[in-house]
């Protein structure tokens, strides 16, 4: 599995395990979102998460929430299922790769 680069501060190590789950909730939320059509819904949760992403290093994950902004404003539903799957490989990834976390954590 691909592994994501993750720059994080030393104090926030110990709420990673937090914001993993924060974002998986959060990725509930862009589903319903989509399968809703509901464009105003879906740019609010891309830019807060996005700001998330960002305060905890998450750099791509930041970007990929950019991208599923953008084309959320644009309602280009097929494109906005992309990203999230994409979104969901990613985070993923970091929950199977983040030893810091207790979630799905393989060594």
């Amino acid at each position: 599995m691909k592994k994501f680069p993750l720059e994080v501060r030393p104090s926030l190590l110990p709420l990673i395990p937090l914001f993993l789950e924060k974002m998986f909730t959060e990725h509930e939320k862009l589903i319903t979102a989509i399968k809703s059509s509901d464009v105003d819904q879906l740019v609010f949760l891309c830019h807060a998460n996005k700001g998330a992403a960002a305060i905890y290093g998450c750099h791509t994950l930041g970007q990929m929430f950019q991208d599923l902004e953008d084309c959320a404003r644009l309602a280009n539903w097929e494109q906005s299922i992309s990203l999230v799957k994409e979104i969901d490989i990613y985070l993923t990834s970091l929950s199977d790769n983040c030893r810091c976390t207790g979630i799905k954590n393989k060594d």
